[in-house]
């Protein structure tokens, strides 16, 4: 599935590196955003990608609402904003780092700041690199802001892992 041309938003591409192989990386990480169904259905966008780096902004919709006693349409999900929205930046972050797919494996400290309200845009911006400890593992700080204001939303780390088929499933 893909956005419609009418909902793309404008990519900045940076590279820190002008070869051709980190340029096809971020070329292909950008077509497999555009086509992943969660980002379609939430109106996210991929306003910055390269090396080590992603930003993503996403509206808070009707769907990403709390229900129950709070009252009806006023806040957003915190799983929306500390999970959703920065996985999708922390992972893409990561993946300009890899070839292949990254697979969150920890989430290794989450700050909420502020709520985020019905309507607000939001974005998420990822800062990725690999542990110098462990190759297999790429450590990703990331912040969630309201885009209009800058206010802070939520911070947090989180650690991917590289996926080869010899260690999944084994400890």
């Amino acid at each position: 599935m893909c956005f419609p041309s009418s909902m793309m938003k404008e990519v900045r591409v940076v590279f820190e590196r002008g070869d051709m192989a980190t340029e096809k990386r971020l070329a292909d990480l950008r077509a497999g955003f555009s086509r992943h169904p969660s980002v379609v259905a939430g109106d996210a966008s991929l306003q910055a990608l390269s090396e080590g780096y992603a930003e993503i902004e996403m509206v808070v919709s009707e769907n990403m609402l709390v229900v129950g006693d709070l009252p009806p349409g006023l806040f957003a999900q915190g799983g929306f904003v500390i999970g959703v929205l920065p996985n999708f930046a922390g992972v893409y972050a990561a993946m300009t780092l890899i070839q292949g797919h990254a697979l969150l494996v920890a989430v290794d400290g989450v700050r909420v700041m502020r709520p985020s309200l019905a309507g607000e845009k939001l974005r998420a911006s990822a800062h990725a690199e690999r542990d110098p400890k462990n190759n297999d593992n790429i450590s990703v700080s990331w912040t969630v802001e309201s885009v209009e204001g800058g206010e802070v939303k939520a911070v947090g780390y989180f650690t991917y892992r590289t996926k080869r088929s010899d260690r999944i499933g084994r400890h």
